[in-house]
């Protein structure tokens, strides 16, 4: 998703082997695939979402046959007070975008849980951010350091902003569910709501996301079976400034183990540009740890150049009080 942060140079970037003329660069959100493993990401309603504390770790490589791939990395924590029904969270992630773009977030999300009655609960969240990022302005190459197809030593005389720029952003989330299915909205990056920001392109796009999705318990023997088969379809709509990404997936999880088949696109539109991978997934639960690992495959006309993308994710939850298991109920989308 287009984060809109134009670097105002006129640049040569080689990338993939490839010297491509541009006059401004645009960077993305952090994708990944596994973005229930990385709840506090999609939205901050989702803190607090397990009932009981938990932590855990995402890593992609995106692109790996790129000279400089792709790397995003994250950690989350959250937790839920009984007592003020109240889910808090923080985040830090890092977001390389090919060497180029550096990104640092820092967030801290709070959600308060309602409960609807006939055990439908309504979750609003809200998520305040630290944001930095900076040019790594060893990777740019420009026009006067090149000759005869050949880059001439020293460095260019081109002027290079190398400030790093630092900010605050703001999201908003609702999320519903029960102990069958949920549904949630998020709007991110509300600053570029202020009036008084419509330049500043360090800032990103308004991002709205909607996701959801439901558990269907498969088993024979649905009372006698302590670790139940389950299907969960689920997706992941986001709109970002001009460009869309729908997400489509299905986990299929027989404890300990999650298989899971993704496809991130939108079929209706025959645009190529919007028909963009598969993701493959599989995991396995091992107490209160679960470790999960997905490959995608890219569909677009890159697939000879990129090398698809690697993620993997950890959670660990911990052992929750007997008598707490009992009267806080978890939203419904996967564990892994």
């Amino acid at each position: 998703m287009c984060n809109k942060i134009i670097i105002k140079l006129s640049v040569l970037l080689v990338m993939a082997g490839t010297a491509v003329s541009i006059s401004s660069l645009k960077a993305q959100d952090p994708q990944l695939s596994q973005f229930y493993s990385a709840p506090l990401y999609l939205g901050p309603s989702f803190a607090g979402a397990e009932g009981i504390p938990r932590v855990g770790l995402n890593f992609r490589a995106q692109w790996i046959q790129l000279p400089d791939p792709f790397l995003t990395t994250s950690v989350f924590a959250d937790h839920y007070i009984e007592k003020y029904k109240l889910g808090i969270g923080l985040m830090v992630m890092n977001d390389a975008a090919g060497g180029l773009l550096n990104s640092t977030y820092i967030s801290t999300q709070y959600a308060y849980r309602i409960d609807l009655g006939k055990n439908f609960y309504f979750v609003p969240g809200l998520q305040a951010q630290y944001f930095t990022k900076r040019i790594n302005t060893d990777k740019l190459l420009f026009s006067d350091q090149i000759f005869d197809g050949e880059v001439l030593p020293g460095g260019s005389i081109e002027s290079i902003d190398k400030t790093r720029y630092g900010h605050f952003d703001f999201a908003v989330s609702g999320l519903i569910f029960n102990e069958k299915f949920w549904f949630g909205i998020t709007e991110n990056h509300l600053m570029k709501l202020n009036a008084n920001l419509p330049d500043k392109e360090e800032y990103s796009s308004l991002m709205f996301s909607a996701y959801g999705g439901a558990t269907f318990n498969i088993s024979r023997r649905r009372l006698l079976s302590a670790n139940p088969k389950t299907i969960t379809p689920a997706f992941n709509l986001r709109i970002q400034d001009k460009l869309q990404q729908l997400d489509l997936g299905i986990y299929m999880i027989n404890s300990p183990y999650m298989l899971g088949l993704w496809y991130r696109g939108i079929p209706v539109i025959t645009n190529t540009y919007t028909h963009d991978g598969i993701s493959l997934l599989i995991g396995l639960q091992a107490g209160m740890l679960s470790v999960s690992y997905s490959y995608d495959f890219t569909l677009s006309k890159l697939v000879s150049t990129t090398g698809g993308s690697h993620e993997i994710s950890l959670l660990y939850k911990f052992p929750p009080q007997q008598s707490r298991r009992k009267r806080i109920h978890a939203i419904p989308c996967p564990h892994f």
